[in-house]
């Protein structure tokens, strides 16, 4: 890259400070996003092998990677909504409320038809994929398209405050979102086993798109008052 650079049009290097506040602005603060994430998305492996064993461990591992075959589909979708999205949100007209829920009813209606798609046909993947011994994975599939569905959301709901650079609300969302998946694998996995992992990841996930959404309406305000007038 920095040959091309160099080759086409050349550059020279400059410090801007003005860059770097806004660059450190942007940053910082979602560095505690990052432990949400390792919270959201690693430590339920580690507690179930801590509590139960490393079959457990496979298991829920099968389980986790088919649930995530959703995400293949919802990203692809909202990689293609997020130009029309920060379209509305650069406009940040009222006029355009209406439009921006429409999408974000198409964008649940999609994901919804494939999450049940996807449900149903796990008793046909399942049986050519999966060997005899982690049949059982599908037990716990329910829980986690939930999770994908509900991360789904919170990716279409983070995305005004990212554009409008309020980044310690993502932190503190993912942050909350991890502590209670951390919290609920603790006192479930115990008690339920690897279906209590499955819930707690449910819960988290669920918990990080509600947060995500009331901060996102503190950013792109909406007003649902459209709905009743003439």
């Amino acid at each position: 890259g920095v040959y091309f650079l160099v080759k086409e049009d050349g550059f020279e290097i400059a410090i801007n400070i003005d860059y770097i506040k806004d660059i450190f602005k942007y940053g910082l603060p979602l560095l505690p996003h990052s432990i949400g994430l390792l919270l959201l998305g690693s430590f339920d492996k580690l507690i179930i092998g801590s509590f139960l064993d490393l079959a457990s461990v496979g298991l829920y591992s099968i389980a986790v990677s088919y649930a995530s075959l959703l995400s293949i589909f919802t990203i692809s979708f909202d990689n293609l909504l997020r130009p029309i999205l920060y379209e509305i949100f650069k406009r940040d007209r009222r006029d355009e409320d209406a439009r921006y829920v429409f999408i974000f009813c198409v964008f649940l209606v999609f994901i919804s038809v494939l999450a049940i798609i996807q449900y149903k046909a796990m008793t046909w993947v399942f049986p050519f994929f999966v060997g005899e011994d982690f049949q059982r994975a599908q037990e716990f599939v329910f829980w986690l398209i939930g999770s994908q569905i509900c991360f789904a959301l919170y990716r279409f709901w983070v995305k005004s405050i990212f554009f409008f650079g309020v980044t310690i609300w993502v932190s503190i969302a993912t942050l909350i979102a991890g502590l209670l998946t951390l919290v609920c694998n603790i006192l479930l996995v115990p008690k339920f086993g690897i279906e209590g992992a499955a819930v707690s990841s449910f819960f988290g996930s669920l918990a990080s798109a509600i947060l995500v959404f009331f901060f996102s309406l503190r950013t792109y305000k909406i007003r649902f008052k459209f709905f009743v007038e003439k």
